[in-house]
């Protein structure tokens, strides 16, 4: 019979997994997006947000029925984007007209892969292509790079007729082409991609962009322009051809888009918030994720599968294990595959046990600490510090007196910061929470939370333990 260490429980990260079709839970917000009720899915960091956009793309690599491209903005030269602004739009919205760009031209390219569109089509879109980039399979990115040196402006032939601003072009034979900003030509583009025919769909997947997340307003505008740039191509497409913009964005960095307009996204919105109640037979649940995982490289007796791999005997209730584990966690499905698989290198036997889990905890909490740190250095450069002060009040509940007498003793905090303001962020992201009554309560659990400052506060248990090992840290 296979030990637990044997389970493939999969990497810690979607992008990139090849057996995720396996035991990827089909969520009814997934199929929202995927059929194209929803585009905006928000969540924290590990909640499968890109494992949704891998989903898509896995489904349409076999379907002959689907085309996807995977937009990420690890490592882009997110420069030449800021320097895409199109004054004639007030902010937030001098990047609308450069995402409305990239949207139609990442269509054009998926549109060469249809080969259902009509030909005389597709060759008009593959000449444009060429003419303004020299191939058909350019970057979006670097796409903007070659705009950025060519004043912004695009070619076409034939000319479009009527377009304002328009400079004519010889070519070195007797073909004239024609310049135009490339907001205008996005208009032009959408035009023609609207009086094509396909039954097909079309997905731009765009994820990956807290990469380059700054504390700036021009960070913000081109993340509300994006969102702008999406719902109004949707709406000028619908009822013609299928091409389904999506974005995929963390939920603090969403939380923080002050525009009003966003407000009508809410019907398209899908936010990924999962269970870790075992009786909780909703689709968004932990426990459904994990046996999932389990089924796919191991013979399950139960239909519940965690049963047949954790010695749940080892606790006094039922779902002591269980609960014991999920508290640990942040109800994310990265926590808790995380969590297992730490448990692995400790648990030599069939069935895991209290002594493996306990065992794991101190590498788990260590991996957590950098996962939280990954979240919330953007928001508070000094984390570790603030930190460490957590580590030094972590072994019992504490009021906001005992955390100004620790807080300031970090003079390089306490000199930029109020104690209360470093408190909140750590409340905000989960580091904290607080204690009420015999229970721990946290936002991650409880959206609605409020930070009180009279309220006593605990620490995080998945955290406690390396904070507590490294107070300093």
């Amino acid at each position: 019979m296979m030990l637990f260490r044997d389970i493939d429980f999969g990497p810690d990260d979607a992008k990139g997994d090849t057996r995720l079709s396996e035991y990827f839970v089909r969520i009814p917000e997934y199929e929202k997006v995927r059929t194209g009720a929803a585009w905006l899915v928000v969540g924290r960091k590990g909640t499968g947000k890109t494992a949704i956009c891998e989903m898509i793309h896995d489904e349409c690599t076999n379907s002959p029925e689907a085309f996807s491209v995977v937009l990420s903005f690890k490592n882009a030269p997110t420069s030449d984007l800021f320097a895409s602004s199109d004054r004639t739009f007030r902010a937030p919205n001098e990047y609308v007209s450069i995402w409305r760009f990239l949207i139609t031209l990442e269509s054009c390219k998926l549109l060469l892969q249809d080969e259902s569109v009509d030909s005389a089509a597709r060759d008009e879109l593959e000449a444009f292509l060429r003419l303004n980039f020299g191939q058909v399979d350019v970057a979006c990115l670097d796409a903007v790079s070659m705009l950025r040196e060519r004043s912004w402006k695009v070619g076409f032939t034939p000319p479009v007729e009527g377009a304002p601003g328009a400079e004519l072009t010889h070519n070195t034979g007797t073909a004239t082409h024609q310049q135009i900003h490339y907001g205008r030509a996005a208009a032009t583009l959408l035009q023609r991609l609207s009086e094509l025919r396909s039954e097909n769909r079309f997905y731009l997947l765009f994820d990956e962009l807290d990469e380059d997340y700054r504390k700036e307003p021009a960070y913000f505008h081109l993340l509300i322009s994006l969102l702008k740039a999406c719902y109004g191509v949707r709406q000028e497409l619908r009822g013609r051809i299928s091409i389904l913009p999506i974005v995929v964005l963390r939920e603090d960095i969403y939380s923080q888009l002050d525009d009003g307009d966003l407000n009508k996204l809410d019907d398209v919105t899908v936010r990924l918030k999962w269970s870790s109640s075992r009786t909780d037979d909703r689709q968004l649940s932990l426990r459904r994720m994990v046996n999932e995982r389990i089924r796919s490289d191991r013979d399950s007796v139960q239909s519940d599968a965690w049963l047949d791999v954790v010695q749940e005997s080892d606790w006094r209730s039922a779902d002591g294990g269980w609960a014991y584990v999920t508290a640990l966690t942040m109800d994310r499905p990265r926590d808790i595959v995380k969590l297992l698989k730490c448990c692995q290198e400790y648990e030599p036997g069939q069935t895991l046990t209290k002594s493996g889990i306990n065992q794991a905890v101190a590498g788990y909490s260590a991996w957590l600490y950098r996962e939280i740190a990954n979240e919330i250095f953007r928001e508070l450069p000094e984390y570790r510090l603030a930190l460490g002060v957590v580590g030094r009040v972590a072994n019992r509940a504490f009021g906001l007196e005992t955390w100004l007498r620790e807080f300031t003793k970090e003079e390089e905090l306490a000199s930029k910061y109020r104690p209360d303001q470093v408190l909140e962020t750590l409340f905000d992201f989960s580091v904290v929470g607080i204690a009420a009554r015999g229970r721990n309560l946290f936002k991650y659990k409880t959206d609605q939370l409020i930070f009180d400052k009279g309220a006593s506060f605990c620490v995080h248990p998945g955290l406690k333990r390396h904070l507590a090992i490294h107070p300093s840290t």
